[in-house]
């Protein structure tokens, strides 16, 4: 069994899964290392522990130790997971390895780092044998497989992603989706307002920010030379389209449906540490190193 610590109890630490009344939810760290056969959870740290009293109950039945500082974390962990703004990653990773090692870490949008930072933890975690990982779960999800599998045959024109929330806190997800979907690099990266667009390898892609709601949105726009996909919202079936004659005009084609492929990301983090657990125990694995973060998002991360 593995054993972990998780650093940051915030939505996707904690909270997402645990004030919602659906208990078949694992959408956070805590829920799907807890409820995993192949994780033992030994640690839990937050700055605001004491202030979190369903928490600390919960983890006194579990037998799970609570800690307000990584630096009480008496012995070493094989996974260390630091569910907290990128910016505290290099200070924690740090903290962590004056005393331990581990066999592998998980940060967020840790491509979104500034170059210095980054090349470092390249270099130690490199030097350490330390796998870094960066938490874009939509690559896990099986769904996503074959996904691929409908992509790879085809010729990928454009796609577009329109999404709302901030560019630095959605685009990375989206940008790390396609480059898997596409097995290709980001390249040439302009910005014009709020507006975003690049080519992977031959494609081209927009990203385009909605403004003036007050709901959360997203989706992506495939286009191919025989095919369409609409990839929606998470919990929402990914539709797929074939071109076929059109049986009123001749000479015409027209959209009809092929297949839907149905979403597990209600169990998102489930199918995350899965592959977490393939990469550790037999280096295999359907997840984004830190060294593909950095090279994503590196023009990216210039325009932001």
């Amino acid at each position: 069994m593995i054993t972990a610590a998780l650093i940051g109890l915030g939505k996707i630490g904690y909270t997402y899964d645990f004030y919602r009344s659906n208990d078949n939810l694992i959408l956070t760290h805590f829920n799907a290392l807890n409820k995993s056969t192949l994780f033992q959870l030994k640690y839990v740290i937050d700055k605001d522990i004491d202030s979190k009293k369903d928490l600390l109950k919960l983890c006194l039945k579990l037998g799970i130790k609570c800690f307000k500082d990584i630096k009480y974390i008496p012995e070493s962990v094989d996974l260390l997971v630091i569910s907290s703004p990128s910016i505290t990653f290099p200070e924690i990773f740090s903290e962590y390895i004056k005393q331990f090692n581990c066999k592998c870490v998980v940060g967020e949008k840790l491509g979104m780092l500034d170059r210095t930072t980054l090349q470092t933890l390249l270099n130690t975690s490199k030097r350490l044998d330390i796998k870094v990982y960066t938490n874009y779960y939509r690559r896990s999800l099986p769904e996503t497989s074959k996904l691929y599998e409908q992509i790879a045959s085809e010729k990928i024109n454009l796609i577009n992603c329109v999404f709302t929330g901030q560019p630095e806190n959605t685009l990375p997800h989206f940008i790390d989706l396609i480059s898997y979907l596409l097995k290709a690099n980001p390249r040439n990266f302009k910005r014009f307002e709020d507006n975003f667009y690049c080519y992977f390898g031959k494609t081209k892609c927009s990203f385009t920010q909605l403004k003036g709601v007050n709901y959360q949105h997203y989706t992506l726009d495939i286009f191919g030379d025989r095919l369409y996909i609409n990839y929606p919202m998470d919990g929402m079936p990914v539709e797929i389209m074939r071109s076929v004659d059109d049986m009123l005009f001749a000479g015409d084609k027209i959209l009809k449906k092929e297949s839907t492929l149905e979403r597990t990301s209600t169990k998102s983090m489930k199918h995350f540490y899965n592959e977490i657990f393939c990469s550790i125990s037999s280096g295999s694995q359907q997840l984004t190193t830190l060294q593909e973060d950095v090279t994503n998002l590196n023009q990216f991360r210039a325009l932001i």
